[in-house]
C-alpha cells in the first residue's frame, strides 16, 4: 500500500477521512455481520487489519457534538465506509460500501461518492473503476456519481 497523505472532508457534523488510524475494526466486522451487507460476513480482525491495510478506504465519522461526548471515547463514531481495491494508479474495484440506517437520508452517500471521485480525479492514468450491484437504486446513485 503505498504511503499517502490522509484526506478529510467535513459537512455538518460529519468526516470523511482516508485516514486508516481512525477506522474502528469492531465496527467495520459488525456491519459486514449485519443484513445492510448481505454480500459479506464477519473475518478475523487480522484478516480485516490485512483488507483494510491493503484498499483505499474513506470512512465517514459522525462528530461528537460536544466535549462531553468524546469523554471515554477512543475516536469518532464510525457510521459509514467506501472500500476500494487499488493499485492507486490504473484500476479500482469498489469492493464494500455502506452508511448506518440511523444515519441514511443525510445525503452521505453522495458525499462519499464527491470526495471519492475527488480522489480519483489525481489518478490521471486511471483505467478502470469498477463495481458490482445488483441494487437499481445504488445503480442510479453510482451512475450519477461516478
Amino acid at each position: 500500500m503505498p504511503n499517502q497523505i490522509s484526506k478529510q472532508w467535513y459537512k455538518d457534523d460529519y468526516l470523511i477521512s482516508t485516514d486508516r488510524s481512525l477506522l474502528d475494526l469492531g465496527a467495520i466486522n459488525d456491519a459486514f455481520d449485519s443484513e445492510l451487507l448481505w454480500w459479506t460476513k464477519r473475518v478475523s480482525e487480522d484478516a480485516l487489519r490485512r483488507i483494510v491495510d491493503n484498499s483505499l478506504c474513506l470512512g465517514i465519522y459522525k462528530l461528537p457534538g460536544s466535549t462531553a461526548d468524546i469523554a471515554g471515547k477512543k475516536g469518532p463514531e464510525l457510521v459509514g465506509l467506501a472500500r476500494i481495491v487499488t493499485d492507486y494508479v490504473t484500476i479500482g474495484y469498489l469492493a464494500d460500501i455502506y452508511v448506518l440506517p440511523s444515519h441514511q437520508g443525510k445525503g452521505l452517500a453522495p458525499w462519499l461518492m464527491e470526495c471519492l471521485n475527488e480522489i480519483l480525479d489525481e489518478w490521471p492514468d486511471l483505467r478502470r473503476f469498477l463495481l458490482l450491484t445488483s441494487s437499481p437504486q445504488a445503480s442510479k446513485l453510482y451512475e450519477q456519481a461516478l
